[in-house]
């Protein structure tokens, strides 16, 4: 990555750890409703961001995309790369997710490998 600049993003409240899963890509049709599926499925490790992205994301962008990023919901990635993302979670790979902020700022959150550490950051930051 190309940017110097991080800051440590503090998260008040812990995740709930279990909900239903909703089947395939986060939906509930055609899937078990009863089944449970864990809130967080790996750990975040510190969380850093991006001076740019700290300017252009709300604390709540910053807390939704989190969220949705360790229960396994990639965001608005190509099918392709959220199939890499579950075979990253069995093996130990890097995961990458996208979103949009409620502003419609595109940005990205990525959890190494080691799951030492989280990054939020804008495309532009890489």
């Amino acid at each position: 990555m190309g940017v110097g600049v991080f800051q440590q993003v503090r998260e008040n409240t812990p995740p709930p750890t279990e909900k239903p899963f909703l089947g395939e890509g986060g939906s509930n049709i055609g899937g078990n409703m009863s089944t449970q599926r864990p809130l967080e499925l790996f750990t975040l490790g510190e969380t850093v961001i991006t001076r740019n992205a700290q300017e252009s994301l709300t604390p709540d962008d910053i807390r939704e995309a989190l969220a949705r990023h360790r229960r396994g919901d990639w965001g608005e990635v190509p099918p392709e790369d959220a199939e890499e993302n579950e075979l990253s979670l069995k093996e130990g790979f890097r995961l990458l997710s996208a979103y949009r902020s409620r502003e419609g700022t595109r940005f990205w959150v990525i959890t190494e490998a080691c799951r030492s550490v989280t990054t939020i950051l804008l495309p532009e930051d890489y």
